[in-house]
């Protein structure tokens, strides 16, 4: 019997847009939102979409084999449940674990936004300051994932991305920034 291990990493940087010495002070955004969407989109179609559907074939093929998956143990099940869907055999092997940072040292109250990208931050958030309280500090989170860790954490969710108006944290708060500092000079 052959064991072939297969990795795949899918990678796409953010593009950047002309950011001229005259937005300096007046724009905030940096991305090139329509470059990034086409070139992923272009990117998907050519390469990981039919990587995909090529995996999955080949899988099927051999659905009498058990697979290894790759995993880390904070994870999407997106994987292990189309494999479960297609009653393909698998074992989820954790290659991986996510450990907290010691921030103690860190005077979170004295921020007045923390911004996660990742259930994982808030579970730090909770390992390093067992006390904390969020008051008047602003939480930002970006992707589902993550804003439900936070809703789940008991916090409040001030800034949410990505969302229709706002597809990139530094849109969803540069929005923010400008409601905030309109409503307070009312």
């Amino acid at each position: 019997m052959r064991t072939i291990c297969l990795y795949f990493q899918v990678h796409q940087p953010f593009r950047l847009r002309r950011y001229r010495f005259f937005d300096i002070g007046n724009d905030h955004y940096y991305y090139d939102d329509y470059s990034n969407e086409s070139i992923l989109n272009k990117v998907a179609g050519k390469c990981y979409l039919p990587a995909n559907e090529l995996m999955l074939d080949l899988i099927n093929k051999h659905k009498e084999e058990t697979f290894l998956v790759p995993l880390s143990d904070i994870h999407k099940e997106e994987i292990p449940k189309t494999l479960k869907d297609q009653k393909i055999k698998y074992t989820k092997a954790i290659i991986y674990r996510t450990v907290c940072s010691d921030l103690a040292d860190l005077p979170v109250a004295e921020y007045d936004m923390l911004v996660f990208f990742s259930p994982s931050g808030i579970k730090s958030l909770k390992q390093n300051f067992p006390k904390f309280q969020q008051d008047s500090i602003k939480i930002a989170s970006f992707g589902t994932t993550t804003a439900g860790a936070v809703e789940q954490a008991g916090l409040r969710l001030d800034v949410k991305a990505p969302m229709p108006e706002a597809p990139s944290m530094t849109m969803a708060l540069d929005q923010f920034i400008k409601s905030h500092n309109k409503n307070s000079r009312k």
